[in-house]
């Protein structure tokens, strides 16, 4: 029996609202940059899989005409025209792609766009299966032999 000239009232009151703002905040503070490292790391595996895919289309050619292509600094175009069974990954867009090539050495190199979180990121491979790894300002660097 409810008191008299007392009404139950629902909803919530504002510091309930305030507290439970409160608490969005602190997590989404904590859960951004977590995200946003993940997504970049992704985009490095990507390349990482990337310049190995070509590595390996290089390798066919060098296969079937026990030489490698000569290329100079070629860019994507160059070389998705010269390697047809080769494309860069949706994810792996954002990298810069060059190949220089002689016939009997190459080097692949795959950088990501200046000013991004993924700067000093530049991965490198070359016929000898030998790799680049990134320089010590990239943030994602695994800091021993290997790629991430």
């Amino acid at each position: 029996m409810p008191l008299k000239g007392h009404t139950k009232t629902k909803g919530f009151t504002l510091i309930e609202l305030m507290i439970a703002i409160a608490i969005i905040g602190i997590l989404a503070s904590i859960a951004l940059p977590s995200y946003q490292a993940y997504v970049a790391k992704s985009k490095l595996r990507a390349a990482q899989a990337d310049v190995v895919a070509l590595s390996l289309a290089i390798e066919n050619v060098y296969q079937r005409t026990l030489s490698y292509p000569v290329l100079t600094n070629a860019g994507l175009a160059d070389i998705k025209d010269k390697f047809t069974s080769w494309s860069p990954s949706s994810k792996a867009a954002e990298f810069v792609f060059t190949v220089t090539s002689t016939a009997t050495t190459y080097t692949i190199s795959a950088a990501p766009p200046t000013g991004t979180s993924l700067a000093g990121c530049t991965l490198g491979l070359n016929q000898s299966n030998a790799r680049t790894l990134p320089s010590s300002s990239c943030k994602y660097s695994p800091g021993n032999d290997e790629w991430l």
